[in-house]
């Protein structure tokens, strides 16, 4: 720093008035672009304190998504996990992108466009991934960072402003982001699709000047349809409490210390569902315990008659005793289809 050779006001004023967009608008004060890095700066610092210090997810649980806390009625977590990040390199890869992409957008329209387009695309990105993934939790401004990355390529298309430099350069941008992803596992790529078709849609909202009204009305009623396609396409998929699911992963697994763990941790933050009972039973079981196991597989039954798991218990426990009425009608309370393959069989044997 200290031998190097200056830049002259000229240098400035030449990227300034360049009619190169990437260069004329990345030398802009983006203040909503510096704010938004360091909101999500801020959240993973908190984030780090909780996991490293306090050895607690107890943070990354409450913001994050997971299909059954959305679909109970927690949607601010759809908004919440667009700030949260499991780590240093997940936050970095997504920074760099945000920022890079950010100044563009923020650069061309106005700060509050960016930030529109931020947590429009990041939530309505994070609802259409709970389409398809029901199981565990997601996070991180990987969807919004897409729905920047639309909304420019709309931009340059509307503009006539597409050019092989800048093309190489935004290719290289997410080729570069892409590439280092790839050593990060779980990658929600419904969310990039989904926060990309979000991006695009604003894009021509966005230029409505600029093109024909009805574009933008079509691409305002698409955008709607398309939030209530995932907010719909979301409450006909079935899950389990993000706990409950990792309780089992882990029972399944044969560590049942951790299992015991993570359902004592639900009993204890007052999440306790059917199936964290129907696991605390079945721990019980395997302790020796068989009478106060079968208390609490009961207990999980009688709050969910639907469930699965408990309810192959029931159906056995009806079968071994020839209660065959009762176990008709513990049939009859299944939703089909039925996924779990041992109590297909029983059902099929029933029948």
């Amino acid at each position: 720093m200290k031998y190097k050779k200056p830049k002259d006001d000229a240098f400035y004023k030449r990227r300034l008035m360049s009619r190169h967009p990437f260069e004329k608008y990345m030398i802009k004060f983006t203040p909503m672009t510096l704010l938004l890095v360091t909101l999500n700066t801020i959240v993973l610092l908190i984030n780090l304190i909780f996991v490293h210090l306090f050895n607690t997810y107890e943070l990354t649980n409450l913001l994050a998504v997971s299909h059954y806390e959305v679909a109970s009625g927690e949607y601010y977590r759809l908004v919440t996990s667009t700030f949260l990040h499991v780590g240093v390199s997940h936050f970095l890869f997504n920074i760099f992108a945000l920022y890079i992409l950010g100044k563009f957008v923020e650069g061309i329209y106005t700060p509050w466009h960016m930030l529109i387009t931020y947590i429009t695309a990041g939530t309505i990105a994070s609802l259409f991934s709970l389409v398809f993934i029901t199981e565990g939790i997601s996070l991180g401004a990987s969807g919004a960072v897409y729905g920047l990355l639309g909304l420019i390529i709309i931009h340059l298309l509307i503009t006539r402003k597409i050019k092989a430099k800048l093309i190489f350069q935004i290719i290289a941008v997410f080729a570069v982001v892409s590439v280092l992803s790839m050593f990060t596992a779980n990658i929600n790529h419904y969310a990039h699709i989904g926060g990309l078709i979000v991006g695009v849609l604003l894009g021509i909202i966005f230029n409505f000047r600029k093109i024909q009204f009805k574009y933008t009305i079509i691409a305002a009623a698409v955008l709607i349809l398309f939030t209530m396609f995932s907010h719909f396409g979301m409450n006909q998929q079935t899950s389990v409490h993000p706990m409950d699911d990792e309780a089992l992963h882990y029972y399944e697994e044969g560590n049942y210390d951790a299992a015991l763990e993570v359902v004592n941790n639900s009993i204890n933050k007052e999440v306790a569902t059917d199936m964290t009972y129907y696991l605390l039973g079945k721990l019980y079981i395997e302790s020796g315990d068989g009478e106060k196991g079968q208390q609490y597989v009961d207990k999980s039954y009688e709050m969910d008659p639907s469930n699965e798991f408990a309810a192959k218990e029931k159906i056995l426990e009806f079968r071994k005793v020839q209660d065959y009425e009762s176990m008709n009608e513990a049939i009859s309370k299944l939703d089909t289809p039925v996924e779990d393959k041992g109590l297909q069989i029983l059902l099929d044997e029933a029948n």
